[in-house]
């Protein structure tokens, strides 16, 4: 994998097994803590990446800069406000200022967390790139981890093309989209609907809400292929494939055939392109409690391909 798209699913942590071990279980505890605690407003962000006009321009973008300009900070705070700024180059103003994620980004880890079996999903990721999707007002648009636009399109997500746009409809979604098969696996999903589910746990919104959702389009994709089929067709979402975290369970998972992990679904039109079905990138692991909080969050961590035989034997 390679490193700017290694650092979209990743924050680097202290150096040393011990030390990251330790650290990482102690901000779990503090994390699940402060979330019972406080509760975060992301009303306001899931408006703002649904309503926003991106044209890239450092006015109207999420946030402003190349992925090339982005460095973690090296303090490592508990505060979750913090934990979602980086500092990044300012293309107008040629200085630095703080910018923050619009997904949720995990650690990288190299110890496997406490109660891995009981209270983790393991999420395969494909080699892609990693975005964010919203649809809103009759368009779909695809975005970076900080909000800046890639390109739009229509779709039949919830408000994703022009006829389907209803007052205070919308969609958000996190993806890795696969360039060649025009293909987003989703690994979370934070709006349906005009419905926000930040606040919910990955439990419900991961083996719940995303399944029975993305199943639900699957079966609109059958409905009007016939009637729109580049509407229906052109780009597919469909569900990254989860586990919960129980040795056979991850096993499987790690050993699968790519064209049986990602399933290309029964919306393919195209048999070409069962020749792009993606690699494994590596494996997305998130806390069952965890919130949708954006920005580095010690409760999701990032597990590379080439090192998951080593940690899964640990598990």
């Amino acid at each position: 994998m390679s490193k700017q798209r290694s650092e979209l699913y990743k924050a680097s942590g202290l150096k040393g097994p011990n030390v990251i071990k330790e650290r990482q279980n102690i901000r779990r505890i503090q994390a699940l803590e402060l979330q019972q605690k406080r509760k975060w407003d992301l009303t306001a962000l899931a408006r703002r990446l649904t309503t926003t006009e991106n044209d890239n321009s450092d006015e109207n973008d999420l946030s402003a800069g190349s992925e090339d300009d982005h460095k973690y900070k090296k303090d490592s705070s508990n505060s979750t406000d913090q934990a979602m700024e980086i500092e990044g180059s300012s293309k107008n103003s040629g200085g630095k200022r703080k910018r923050k994620y619009v997904l949720m980004i995990p650690e990288q880890i190299e110890e496997m967390p406490n109660q891995l079996h009981d209270m983790w999903l393991a999420i395969a990721c494909p080699e892609g790139q990693r975005c964010i999707v919203t649809s809103s007002n009759g368009s779909t648009v695809c975005c970076d981890p900080f909000g800046n636009l890639l390109f739009r399109f229509s779709t039949l997500l919830p408000a994703g093309y022009p006829t389907t746009s209803r007052p205070r409809d919308h969609c958000i979604l996190d993806c890795v989209y696969i360039t060649s098969s025009k293909t987003f696996y989703v690994i979370d999903m934070m709006s349906w609907g005009g419905h926000p589910i930040y606040d919910c746990t990955a439990e419900f919104r991961i083996e719940f809400w995303k399944t029975s959702r993305l199943s639900e389009l699957a079966s609109e994709v059958d409905r009007v292929k016939n009637v729109a089929p580049k509407l229906a067709t052109e780009y597919r979402f469909l569900p990254a494939p989860t586990v919960r975290c129980q040795n056979h369970m991850l096993a499987t998972l790690i050993n699968s055939n790519p064209s049986e992990l990602f399933e290309v679904g029964n919306n393919n039109t195209n048999n070409s392109e069962s020749r792009n079905i993606p690699r494994l990138d590596g494996l997305l692991l998130l806390h069952c409690e965890a919130r949708y909080i954006p920005g580095i969050s010690p409760l999701s961590c990032w597990i590379p391909q080439s090192a998951l035989g080593q940690l899964i034997h640990k598990a």
